[in-house]
This record gives C-alpha cells, structure tokens and sequence, in this order.
C-alpha cells in the first residue's frame, strides 16, 4: 500500500511538472510571436499610441486562439515548438506508461492525456475528416473552410460529391504546412 502511495504521489508529481511544461512552453511562443509583431509594429510605427493600439488589437484578436493558430505564421515559434514538443511527448509516454500499470491511481491529467492517443491512431491514418483534422491541427471547421476556399495556395482536400463529406490526405496536408513556413 505504502509504495501504491508513493507511485501515485510521484506521478501527480510528474504529471504537474508536464502540466507546468507545456503551459511555460506556450507563454514562451506566444512571447516569441508577439515580440516578432512588436518589432515589425516598431518598423511601421513611429508614434506610441499607433503602436498601442496595434498591439492592443493584437491581444484581443489572439485572446481565445489556440496556440496552433497563434504561431501557425511564425517560423521561429514552429520550430521552437517542434523541438519542445518531442521532449514533452517523451516524458508523457513514460508517465502513461507507468501510469497504465496501476488501474486504481486515478490523476485528472493524465487521464485526459487519453485522447493523446486517439490524434496518434488519427495520424496513422491516410484519410481523415474535418472534426479529425480538427483535433489534430487545431484549426476549426470554419478555418478550414476559409483555408479551402482561399485562391491562392488552398489546402489540399477530396470531396467526391458536390455538397458530401469533405476529407484529407494525410501526406498532403503535411506538405502543404511544411510549405506555408518556407
């Protein structure tokens, strides 16, 4: 019983210091993303009030967007996050792994962590739907339509019947992200 305890303290423990990760490493993005805009405000912008409000505009539109949406146009932030990020998965496969082990430890964030799983399966897959593509790339439905409907460079998708069920190729929407930061 003593080590059962000891297990679940060290793992609440880990999965605290995970939580605090990734929150730090999305403040940190969000900061790598906003000061790029404070420098090209400060090129365009002599006038501090001009500068204010641009950057009080800033802060409102990017108040409720994910952090996919936030450095989804910022090199620096991409691959500042795509080396972060595979540090944080290693570390939340280990916790998980032990974790699983015991059925009766119950820690709410690792029990969310669940679906971590679920974008894994996704992602194997060659085809996936707008709620998936959702999930995965954090982009709403109505993002995709806007991204879709652009005309230049659209995102790549299959619609066999006018008005049916839109779907993507897994690949190609890889490589079209890969060419939207080059």
């Amino acid at each position: 019983m003593k080590e059962k305890n000891e297990v679940k303290l060290k793992l609440s423990q880990l999965a605290e210091k995970l939580e605090e990760l990734k929150n730090e490493q999305q403040d940190i993005l969000k900061s790598i993303v906003k000061d790029d805009y404070l420098q090209k405000l400060n090129t365009k912008f002599d006038d501090k009030s001009d500068k204010d409000f641009y950057l009080d505009i800033y802060d409102i539109a990017y108040e409720d967007k994910t952090i996919g949406d936030i450095i989804s146009n910022n090199k620096v932030a991409l691959d500042y996050y795509n080396q972060n990020v595979n540090t944080y998965n290693t570390l939340l496969d280990f916790a998980m792994d032990i974790y699983k082990l015991y059925d009766d430890i119950k820690i709410d964030y690792l029990d969310n962590i669940d679906s971590k799983s679920r974008i894994e399966k996704i992602q194997a897959k060659k085809y996936i739907s707008i709620k998936e593509f959702e999930e995965i790339y954090g982009k709403s439905e109505t993002s995709q339509q806007g991204l879709r409907g652009r005309l230049k460079d659209p995102i790549p998708y299959r619609q066999i019947v006018k008005n049916g069920a839109v779907t993507y190729v897994v690949e190609e929407i890889e490589k079209w992200f890969s060419n939207q930061y080059k």
